[in-house]
């Protein structure tokens, strides 16, 4: 029987470290084992290493990123948990009204590297945006 240990990475990916029995397949071609038909998988433990996968963009944009969706962070994890406002239909009601929910969105690679994101729209220390009238009162 072989076993799979699953791993949630910070990122959201989660990865399996395998221990092959005696009738796991070896192929030859791709290099690669693959587990027999009898798998077992344990609990899932959080990571204690970086995501495996090469285009990991949470990893590629080195762990703190802000969202290209809602435009808001710095966010740590590979989920944005920033508040967004959302328009939603009240099921007892049937209107619809605005709610506050998690953005949710995905690290991808449309969103940006947080450093980076901060320099183009002006991010001061303290974590707030500021536009150019407010750069512009403060320099005076």
């Amino acid at each position: 029987m072989c076993k799979g240990e699953p791993r949630e990475h910070v990122c959201g990916h989660t990865s399996i470290k395998w221990s092959y029995c005696r009738y796991s397949s070896f192929d030859l071609a791709s290099r690669r084992t693959a587990p027999c038909d009898n798998v077992d998988f344990g609990e899932t433990r959080q990571g204690r290493t970086e995501c495996p996968l090469e285009n990991c963009a949470f990893k590629s944009k080195g762990g703190r990123w802000v969202c290209c969706q809602c435009r808001q962070g710095p966010n740590t994890t590979g989920w944005c948990m920033k508040p967004v406002k959302r328009m939603e239909v009240n099921k007892a009601s049937g209107d619809e009204e605005e709610v506050e929910r998690t953005c949710d969105h995905g690290c991808c690679q449309t969103c940006f590297q947080s450093r980076e994101y901060a320099g183009k729209l002006g991010w001061c220390g303290a974590g707030v945006l500021t536009t150019a009238v407010q750069t512009k009162a403060a320099a005076d």
